[in-house]
């Protein structure tokens, strides 16, 4: 005998697993979507090398905050680079990163006496930002440095006492003709102002 009971419950338990079935499909798939892009994520992170806006303090990573990326209006060829002359090695497409040595200012006329120089091996323009290490504020900020470049003297923007402060020397470096950024480091540096 027919039972429309039976037939109905047993449809709408048929229809409740096939549904369950979708759904759990439907999150495996989901899952196998997310851990593929995470993989290709990750497979670019590893291929490109380390992420901009990072830099390295003394073996940890530090994230760069906005304020210290240097702005589009800055993305000129800087006046006050002169030609200067060195040796150096590298093998491959590589960045070449000199030492950069504590800088000399004077508190008298808010100057300062540096190398901020942009190796002649270089395929890339420099550009270069001085903070104070503790306020973040901006010291100094140059256009682009070309390769073969040096700045030897800048002005500080901000008038400082004699005295010893840490700074981050930001360095930027970016494509040649499209002028888009590459990399970045920070380096730790004292600024002496007599």
């Amino acid at each position: 005998m027919f039972d429309a009971r039976e037939t109905a419950r047993k449809a709408l338990h048929r229809a409740v697993e096939i549904s369950e079935e979708k759904r759990r499909k439907g999150k495996r798939r989901t899952a196998a979507i997310v851990t593929s892009l995470c993989c290709v994520l990750f497979a670019a992170a590893v291929i490109t090398g380390p992420p901009l806006g990072v830099r390295s303090d003394g073996g940890d990573i530090v994230f760069i905050s906005e304020d210290q990326i240097p702005r589009a209006s800055f993305l000129m060829p800087d006046e006050d680079a002169a030609p200067y002359e060195a040796e150096w090695r590298s093998e491959g497409k590589t960045i070449a990163i000199p030492v950069y040595e504590d800088i000399i200012g004077s508190s008298e006329s808010n100057s300062a006496k540096t190398e901020l120089m942009n190796p002649a091996e270089n395929d890339c323009w420099f550009t270069f930002r001085i903070i104070l290490s503790e306020t973040e504020d901006t010291l100094y900020e140059s256009g682009m440095v070309a390769p073969s470049m040096c700045i030897f003297d800048i002005v500080l923007y901000k008038a400082l006492e004699i005295g010893e402060y840490p700074v981050d020397l930001i360095i930027s470096s970016y494509e040649l003709e499209a002028r888009s950024l590459l990399n970045r480091i920070s380096v730790k540096l004292n600024l002496f102002m007599e």
